[in-house]
């Protein structure tokens, strides 16, 4: 149903390896269980692609600071990925079953669409055990020691549609500009 991709950081750093290493795992025990497909060469990324079975495509191009492109990433995603609904999620995210229901929902009303999502912050400091009500225990403590941010980290949409994805931020860029020079 869903192809997951995303651009992992290092996993050099003990805490960086914690969050990712839960996030990618929560995306692992979504049901059906999606395509996840990790991009970049940093060093530990290959690693986790191995132990827990997961696409890993190394070779992406990146500007002359050695960021990846996500243009790159976009177009690539679109031509190898299983499935028609593509989301791209910041590494450290974790994801519940909630959002597939949701995507469920929209994909059955909806031919073409892009969504949007925020995201809770919560200091998850330890390796999560993903035992059974995994998910209702991380709700828990999210919803008492927790709080939202307003950063889009989640990006939904149908195979095809990665131009309306970049038009939408280029749109939103020209505008936040144009807000800027008006406060001036």
């Amino acid at each position: 149903m869903i192809t997951i991709f995303t651009i992992p950081k290092s996993f050099t750093n003990p805490h960086i390896e914690i969050i990712q290493t839960n996030a990618i795992k929560s995306w692992l025990f979504l049901n059906p269980q999606p395509e996840i497909i990790l991009y970049g060469d940093d060093e530990g990324v290959d690693t986790i692609a191995n132990k827990l079975n997961i696409k890993h495509i190394p070779n992406i191009k990146k500007n002359e600071f050695g960021t990846p492109l996500l243009s790159d990433v976009f177009n690539n995603v679109e031509k190898i990925a299983k499935n028609d609904i593509l989301c791209y999620v910041n590494c450290d995210i974790i994801l519940l079953q909630d959002l597939i229901e949701t995507t469920k929902i929209i994909n059955e009303k909806e031919k073409k669409y892009l969504l949007l999502g925020q995201r809770w912050d919560y200091a998850q400091k330890d390796l999560i055990d993903f035992k059974l009500n995994w998910d209702k225990e991380l709700k828990e403590n999210v919803a008492s020691k927790g709080g939202t941010t307003q950063q889009a980290l989640k990006i939904f949409y149908k195979k095809g549609l990665e131009q309306i994805f970049f038009s939408a931020m280029t749109k939103a860029k020209l505008r936040a500009k144009e807000l800027s020079r008006e406060l001036e």
